[in-house]
């Protein structure tokens, strides 16, 4: 990363926070070009979509959403999201031999789909070839996002579709592996681990273990290309980055993130980014990160941490009836705390970082806005 980032994001235009956030010398904004929803059900933005149909585009919610921005920081720097999920038409579609792999759940199915590389392809083209051409160099990097909640998470548990069985039986058949692969491992293979329901054998669980490698590989391989693609089309000092490699929290070791070595050999990546911890934000523990940062720094790559924790006044109600209720912070003097810990972590790790306000609040009430600074 050649640059040090110190920014703001929000899924929705929390433009008064960001005047906020301009006090403290916040001038970087992120933002997310969103065309799918989100785990909830819920469209991630309030802008509209831009991929309307096949090869049909409309970047005027781009327009809107950078002018919102520029309304009330005229000089911020942004940070781009762009959304490779497959839009909900697409996944339903019938026409041109049936619809596509939902991404967002199905990552790994989609990866093996040279359809959906395609056309995800096409559409991203169209859209960093529109965004650079109105804003090259207002926006100071990409971040491509795909998979469970854009973070590259693959959820579909392994489930094959004919693409991804090829796929898989050619990665055996480049390493030689014997006996050739029929099909994929079926799940009482996949799930079974042969000691103490913890490890893998690796004689008797042989097959899985092979198709867990290929799984994270293959993912690697989908943010290469699309890294490779978008490098032609930015500015040398435009850098980009994703979501990967939490491999450090349990819940994501079998979603496709165990390739980061792969991941971290990409010429055209600069940055990774991931949340803080899971399992150590309570107030008395200490935070962290949920990746190998010190492999981060040995690649040569750069790491952004995000801050999403939760504030004490932070707003969890995405409509009337959706809520996203987590663990957050009880009081004031917790949230001074917790935010000052995380900006001591960034500082002691000499990474970049960013407060990820997700759906606004995050520094309602009498918070004193030079905890950001």
């Amino acid at each position: 990363m050649k640059n040090k980032y110190f920014a703001y994001r929000s899924f929705w235009p929390e433009l008064e926070t960001m005047k906020k956030m301009k006090e403290a010398d916040c001038h970087t904004i992120c933002f997310f070009a969103a065309n799918t929803r989100n785990s909830l059900g819920e469209p991630y933005c309030k802008y509209p979509p831009m991929w309307l149909w096949h090869d049909v585009y409309d970047f005027s919610p781009l327009d809107r959403q950078i002018e919102d921005i520029l309304s009330v920081l005229p000089d911020a720097e942004l940070i781009c999201i762009a959304d490779l999920n497959t839009p909900e038409w697409l996944v339903k579609n019938l026409e041109r031999g049936g619809g596509i792999y939902d991404s967002f759940n199905e990552l790994g199915r989609v990866c093996c789909s040279t359809m959906w590389r395609d056309m995800t392809g096409k559409f991203l083209s169209a859209f960093i070839k529109y965004a650079e051409s109105k804003y090259s160099g207002r926006i100071k990097a990409y971040v491509l996002a795909c998979g469970m909640t854009c973070e590259w998470m693959d959820c579909s548990r392994g489930t094959e579709s004919p693409e991804r069985t090829a796929a898989f039986q050619a990665w055996c058949r480049q390493r030689h592996v014997s006996p050739q692969p029929r099909d994929i491992p079926p799940p009482s293979l996949r799930n079974h681990f042969e000691h103490d329901n913890v490890l893998r054998d690796p004689e008797k669980d042989h097959l899985a273990l092979l198709y867990s490698e290929f799984s994270a590989e293959s993912v690697a391989d989908t943010i290469q290309y699309f890294m490779k693609l978008c490098r032609t089309l930015i500015l040398p000092e435009t850098e980009l980055g994703v979501f990967y490699g939490y491999i450090l929290e349990e819940y994501v070791i079998n979603t496709g993130a165990l390739a980061y070595e792969r991941v971290l050999d990409i010429p055209e990546l600069d940055f990774l980014i991931s949340p803080g911890t899971y399992t150590d934000r309570a107030m008395g523990c200490g935070g962290g990160f949920m990746v190998p940062h010190g492999t981060i720094k040995l690649k040569g790559k750069s790491f952004l941490h995000e801050c999403d924790q939760r504030t004490h006044t932070y707003n969890s109600n995405l409509t009337a009836h959706v809520s996203l209720k987590t663990e957050q912070w009880r009081d004031e003097q917790e949230t001074l705390a917790g935010l000052k810990r995380e900006m001591a972590l960034a500082l002691i790790k000499q990474t970049s970082l960013w407060w990820f306000d997700m759906w606004g609040d995050i520094i309602r009430s009498r918070l004193s806005l030079t905890t950001f600074a």
